[in-house]
């Protein structure tokens, strides 16, 4: 599920860093996992603390697992943000700096699926945003389940 929380020191040129390493182990290649608590622990990792750090996110090969979680991230972005989300022009913006992001459909639906959990657990108090946060939201979760998203995304590929 989620091995994470490894904690690497490093020192560098006299100066010391801590390098903090999540790993999912549940996620195969070319695929999405069928339960997203895995993923929504991770982000929470990552949200939770809001770094003031770089984050490195990657896979095997970086397109498949990495640009989902990413568009995931992203997407979770614009939503707070208010900003027109779209799973599709997330993807096709991803597509722009690495080429065949988010591999298969299942993929492109995990990543909605994560977001939809989410949401679900901020009404029980149990995620790292709060009820505030998300007052409006619920229109937008159902403008990003609208059946021509997942119609033009087979017609990415």
């Amino acid at each position: 599920m989620h091995d994470g929380n490894q904690v690497y020191f490093l020192n560098h040129r006299s100066k010391n860093y801590e390098i903090r390493h999540l790993h999912i182990t549940i996620w195969r290649d070319h695929s999405a996992p069928k339960d997203p608590d895995a993923v929504i622990a991770v982000y929470r990792e990552l949200l939770g603390d809001q770094p003031k750090t770089p984050i490195v996110i990657h896979c095997s090969a970086g397109v498949g697992r990495t640009c989902t979680f990413v568009g995931g991230l992203l997407l979770l972005e614009r939503i707070l943000e208010r900003d027109n989300p779209s799973g599709v022009v997330v993807i096709n913006e991803m597509r722009k700096r690495r080429f065949g992001a988010v591999q298969r459909s299942s993929q492109f639906v995990f990543m909605h699926y994560v977001l939809m959990e989410l949401f679900c657990q901020v009404r029980n108090h149990t995620t790292f945003f709060t009820v505030n946060d998300v007052v409006g939201v619920e229109i937008n979760l159902f403008t990003l389940l609208d059946l021509s998203y997942f119609t033009m995304f087979s017609m990415l590929w």
